[in-house]
């Protein structure tokens, strides 16, 4: 019996104790679960005694560990990416740090590199005038060598005739200014050098000047091709004075006596008379080449006062079609004579131009003459058309014997002449073009040539039309309006 009460006390005394526990228990094992990170179970089923206070506390100890945990989670992840931000950026600043130090490296190199082969002497000095670096072109032009002239005192190769422009630019050089001016240098052997002398300062970042950076180039073979230049010059001037005064004296040695003789030919012919033939072909033939000579010598001078700017032009105001009528009416003559058709047309509304109306008159005089020459069938046209609103050109036609291309090139050069030789077919000087050419630059005009082999050319004198023609053709509207 003792047994059985003992086995039931015991019996009893355990589920006591169970009942007792559980409580315990349950809040142990949600601590548990709360410690392995599972989700927590909210202790909330105990009476309003010991156990349940104790739940309470325990609860919200738990909530608090709740919220300090999810701060703590939030500000692990804030901080990893922070983390990660700082690495990126880190990362990204020794990138480009790399990139510039190999930019760097890149730049040194180069300019190593530009400033051993630079074609022009250049050297590196210290702000005391001491010679840091040269290249090959510098140690070559002074003829040293690079090993021996590296720690030279740059002033020693100034001439000492040119010392106060070595104290300019080493103070420039002290100032950081840059300098560029001509200097004498002597070399190792003593001789001298003609050179350009220009410096840039190198500085720091405080903007001080460290070196200075001076580039030499020698210009002794250009200046002394320039004073071989001015010499030539002077004695070309010199040979154009003379020239000039030849020509005059000459001319006046020429055009006397030949004035005396083309004056002398009418009244020698009428004392002879007409009966005698043979003396009138002799006496024709001295007046032809009388007057021959005579064209020639004129244009001689008239060039060489063009090309020596000797000849003053008169610019003024008139309509070319005045003096090209009048040709045509000096020309007409001997145009019949040739049995060709000589004719003038003006298609220009405004043809008035502004220039010097005795070089024009020559121009036309010149091109319309060589036409009707150089024809012997056929026509020769001289027409005034219009270019466009601002210019016009004058056009000599001809169905004459015409030029080859390769000639065409030449035709301007004086002393020109496409049938040259003894045994040429035409008389002529060759001169008559140049002129032309020139009297046409003369008045800003410009001059085009077509032409074909035995077929005929074309030049054609394109002029600017004068500005007050606009305003003219204005006023003579409105006088045609108000007399109609």
């Amino acid at each position: 019996f003792s047994l059985i009460i003992l086995a039931i006390g015991i019996i009893f005394t355990y589920f006591l104790s169970s009942i007792s526990f559980r409580p315990l228990r349950k809040i142990i094992s949600s601590l548990d679960t709360t410690i392995n990170g599972g989700c927590r179970p909210s202790i909330n089923e105990f009476k309003n005694n010991e156990l349940g206070v104790l739940a309470e506390k325990v609860n919200t100890i738990l909530n608090q560990l709740d919220k300090s945990s999810f701060k703590a989670d939030n500000l692990d992840k804030k901080r990893e990416e922070s983390i990660r931000k700082n690495v990126y950026e880190l990362q990204s600043e020794i990138n480009r740090r790399k990139t510039v130090q190999t930019f760097l490296k890149n730049s040194e190199k180069q300019f190593k590199t530009l400033f051993e082969r630079a074609p022009i002497g250049m050297v590196i000095i210290a702000n005391n005038g001491t010679i840091i670096s040269v290249n090959k072109s510098f140690s070559e032009t002074l003829g040293y060598r690079t090993d021996e002239i590296v720690g030279y005192p740059i002033k020693k190769v100034f001439s000492d005739n040119d010392n106060l422009k070595y104290k300019q630019i080493y103070k420039l050089l002290k100032e950081a200014v840059n300098v560029d001016m001509e200097s004498l240098l002597i070399k190792k052997d003593g001789s001298h050098i003609i050179a350009i002398v220009k410096s840039f300062a190198i500085t720091d970042e405080a903007g001080r000047a460290v070196k200075s950076l001076v580039q030499i180039i020698d210009i002794t073979e250009i200046r002394k091709a320039e004073n071989e230049l001015t010499i030539a010059l002077d004695k070309a001037k010199e040979s154009d004075r003379l020239k000039s005064a030849f020509l005059a004296q000459m001319s006046h040695e020429i055009r006397t006596p030949l004035n005396v003789i083309l004056a002398s030919i009418p009244i020698l012919s009428d004392e002879i008379g007409v009966d005698d033939e043979d003396t009138q072909v002799i006496i024709q033939s001295v007046d032809s080449a009388g007057k021959r000579l005579h064209r020639t010598i004129d244009m001689i001078l008239s060039l060489s006062a063009i090309q020596s700017g000797n000849y003053k032009p008169d610019f003024e105001t008139f309509d070319p079609a005045n003096e090209l009528r009048d040709l045509t009416g000096e020309f007409k003559t001997l145009a019949d004579e040739k049995g060709l058709n000589l004719t003038f047309e003006n298609t220009s509304s405004n043809s008035l131009v502004n220039a010097d109306k005795y070089t024009v008159n020559q121009i036309f005089q010149n091109l319309i003459g060589n036409a009707v020459k150089y024809t012997h069938k056929g026509y020769v046209k001289i027409m005034i058309t219009d270019v466009d609103e601002d210019k016009i050109a004058v056009k000599i036609e001809d169905t004459g014997i015409g030029m080859s291309e390769d000639y065409i090139n030449d035709v301007f050069s004086p002393f020109s002449q496409e049938d040259a030789g003894q045994k040429r077919n035409y008389e002529g000087n060759g001169l008559g073009l140049a002129l032309v050419k020139n009297y046409v630059e003369l008045n800003n005009a410009s001059i085009e040539v077509q032409s074909q082999k035995n077929k005929g050319s074309v030049f054609s004198v394109i002029f600017k039309k004068h500005r007050g023609v606009d305003l003219l053709n204005e006023n003579t509207r409105i006088s045609e309006a108000i007399n109609s």
